[in-house]
């Protein structure tokens, strides 16, 4: 059977081709061996801010006081809170797969692997022990947790971030090997059901790809919480429960009732038969150019499989940008432009350059900073001892708006407007013409400049 395009993963990338190229009336074949939804649906994103939100709500009742709300004695069930997750995330499931019925593709169920190529050119893929064709094939494999070389590790009782998911009960202490977006946010969401949490980062302070600045802020709100963070110090073996730590020269030891591995994800490609066509790689993930096509001509990549950004929208984007590469248009991703989010209480979110970015590019720039408070309905909103910043790198000369980073609820939705700046290249000025509701949150950004 020959398709026009045959699409590997059913993900984010997945899902993003099938949605540009379904108008077409392209004959398109979907391949997924798992849930289609992909890691973000099924074992990643979602069910962890449903986690996450369960979190938030016993937390408000905390500090509900604070706010002229009395609330006696607040208790949770965890096993309540897994169930919820389990029921959303089957709902989502349900409709993304009704969407991807309806959309016309031909799914099939199976681990596909490319097979080089017909005396006719076409791409060969092998799946349930059939051969299909096709035209164009888009790569969106994602990615599998990373296993660091710890001696002691795979001997160990360690679980990653999907067995946490699957947790029916709090762990009373929680050794956390990780100090990323991840790690930060099963720190969170398990101290605030009560787990004492360690927290091992191996760089000088925790989320190293957000602004040290609000980082260290994030991560001294936590301190006052109850977490202990060591920070450049590293996980040097383990043996059953007990970690050996390094740090400064002098060294350790950590024991928890569980450890959670949360050192991030790589490319999960071995398995693909790329060699089969000459597919390029570099340092485990597949080489493309800006319209996300590979080596070789007819294929594409997208997503996890190419690292960099790993994250949920940015597959997303990519997807589409190789569909429409498929369908003749000419499109690239602006990454600068994407922004990312840390879902912990505070949330932390960035976008557009980081400021050792601009060192490096020597690209001149000024730092424009100020307290989230500076928005009287963050005022409203929180509690007083809320950490809450706005920081914005702006173009020395032009006034280009660079980046901008925020600290405090809700940064994941307000980050998008940074990220709408940064891509209309929207100078101070033009930014603060736009008119921003009041009281709310979103109106930082004509007010912090």
């Amino acid at each position: 059977m020959v398709f026009d395009v045959a699409i590997i993963g059913g993900g984010p990338v997945g899902l993003a081709a099938i949605q540009t190229l379904a108008p077409s009336g392209m004959k398109v074949v979907l391949f997924e061996k798992n849930k289609v939804g992909g890691t973000c649906l099924n074992e990643g994103c979602m069910p962890t801010k449903s986690l996450l939100h369960s979190a938030n709500v016993f937390s408000t009742t905390q500090t509900a006081n604070q706010f002229g709300v009395h609330v006696e004695q607040a208790s949770y069930n965890y096993q309540e809170v897994v169930t919820r997750k389990d029921q959303l995330i089957d709902a989502l499931f349900k409709g993304t797969t009704q969407k991807v019925e309806m959309s016309g593709v031909t799914f099939v169920q199976a681990e596909a692997q490319l097979n080089g190529e017909s005396s006719e050119g076409l791409i060969q893929i092998l799946a349930n022990n059939n051969t299909y064709q096709a035209r164009k094939v888009i790569i969106g494999s994602g990615s599998v947790n990373l296993v660091p070389p710890i001696p002691g590790l795979k001997e160990s009782s360690f679980i990653s971030s999907r067995e946490a998911l699957q947790l029916t009960e709090v762990p009373k202490t929680l050794t956390v090997i990780g100090g990323g977006v991840l790690g930060m946010e099963f720190a969170s969401l398990f101290s605030t059901f009560g787990s004492k949490v360690d927290l091992i980062e191996m760089s000088d302070e925790i989320l190293p790809t957000f602004d040290p600045e609000l980082a260290g802020e994030l991560r001294k709100y936590y301190e006052s919480r109850g977490i202990v963070f060591h920070i450049g110090a590293k996980a040097e073996k383990i043996s059953n429960k007990t970690i050996t730590v390094s740090k400064n020269g002098e060294t350790y030891e950590l024991t928890n009732d569980l450890i959670l591995l949360a050192v991030g994800r790589k490319p999960a490609i071995e398995t693909l038969g790329l060699e089969s066509l000459n597919v390029k790689t570099k340092k485990g993930a597949i080489e493309v150019n800006e319209q996300m096509q590979t080596s070789h001509p007819n294929i594409y990549a997208c997503g996890d499989s190419i690292g960099g950004s790993m994250l949920a929208h940015t597959g997303l984007q990519e997807g589409a940008i190789a569909a429409m590469g498929i369908l003749g248009m000419d499109a690239k991703v602006n990454y600068k432009a994407i922004p990312s989010a840390v879902y912990t209480n505070p949330e932390l979110a960035s976008v557009g350059y980081q400021e050792c970015e601009l060192q490096e590019e020597g690209i001149p720039y000024e730092v424009v900073k100020a307290p989230m408070a500076v928005s009287g309905r963050f005022v409203l909103d929180n509690t007083m001892d809320t950490p809450g910043l706005f920081k914005a790198f702006i173009h020395k000369e032009s006034q280009e708006i660079l980046g901008i980073h925020l600290l405090g609820n809700p940064a994941s939705e307000l980050i998008a407007i940074g990220g709408m700046a940064i891509a209309q290249k929207m100078t101070v000025d033009q930014l603060r013409s736009n008119v921003f509701p009041h009281p709310t949150v979103s109106a930082i950004f004509s007010h912090a400049f």
